[in-house]
């Protein structure tokens, strides 16, 4: 059963692979994760890549701050931008999701000008890391397009908001 699966992945998120994050302490308030790289290859049937503009994720992080209280630290998880660490595939697309990730890292800059934004993705950070980082947040975990990231933010804690992109086209790892 997903639901009772879904407990167990969350309680081994929180109870052993994120305590043996040193890298990560105690979480940012907002924890994003952008699908980049592969999203920009062209499609030819259904699938779950895309972007979402920059104001859905201003929308998000502008509610979790009605309900949790000012947003000071955002962090964007998303892959490396070297060519030499991502997948043959994916290289073609690093120079322009450096460019998205930086603009979005921009934009909530402007939007949340009191919040420290980071791109985390240098090469200190691997899955382990990144998964850490969304079970992590303080206030708010966003799951965009992507597979990667549905159980770390189906982990956040019980006071911790998480957003998961919901698709039919999403994967048929993920039953609707």
């Amino acid at each position: 059963d997903v639901a009772h699966g879904q407990y167990l992945v969350a309680d081994v998120i929180q109870n052993q692979i994120a305590p043996s994050q040193n890298v990560v302490t105690e979480g940012d308030d907002a924890v994003i994760h952008v699908r980049l790289n592969d999203a920009f290859q062209k499609v030819r049937r259904r699938s779950q890549r895309g972007l979402f503009p920059h104001v859905a994720y201003t929308t998000l992080l502008k509610r979790a701050e009605e309900e949790k209280g000012e947003i000071r630290s955002i962090s964007i998880v998303t892959d490396y931008f070297d060519t030499s660490k991502v997948r043959t595939i994916d290289r073609e697309f690093t120079d322009l999701s450096r460019i998205v990730a930086d603009d979005l890292r921009r934009q909530l800059k402007v939007d949340f000008p009191n919040a420290e934004v980071s791109i985390d993705n240098d090469n200190n950070e691997t899955t382990v890391t990144s998964y850490t980082r969304l079970a992590k947040a303080k206030k708010i975990a966003v799951c965009g397009a992507s597979t990667f990231c549905p159980f770390p933010v189906m982990s956040v804690e019980d006071d911790v908001l998480g957003f998961i992109y919901d698709s039919k086209h999403l994967n048929g790892f993920y039953p609707q």
